[in-house]
């Protein structure tokens, strides 16, 4: 069913997405740990906002979450994945991980 499984640790935050055109992927999260889709809407594009031209900015549009269990549709020109940071794992536990279903979503 999923076109593929990628590992995400502290260590690896696989691009998922990388391109100019948005495109859809669903996104399963096997588990253990929770993850977070960083998702840019535009990527490497200049837009042009009130007359004033601004580069694709560093930070992600939006953060989506997905618990063990979670499936969702993300839709974007690049999208990271991470393990979901919170300050007593990343400090305590380093060897968490995630198992991530992507399938292109039509």
């Amino acid at each position: 069913m999923w076109d593929s499984i990628i590992p995400v640790t502290y260590d690896h935050d696989p691009i998922v997405a990388e391109g100019t055109i948005p495109i859809s992927f669903m996104v399963f999260n096997a588990g253990p740990a929770n993850i977070n889709a960083l998702v840019w809407s535009e990527w490497g594009n200049q837009i042009t906002i009130n007359g004033e031209s601004l580069k694709t900015g560093k930070e992600p549009d939006f953060q989506l979450e997905l618990r063990p269990g979670n499936q969702r549709i993300i839709t974007g020109s690049f999208i990271r994945l991470q393990i979901k940071a919170s300050e007593n794992t990343r400090s305590q536990n380093k060897n968490e991980f995630a198992a991530v279903g992507i399938k292109p979503y039509r």
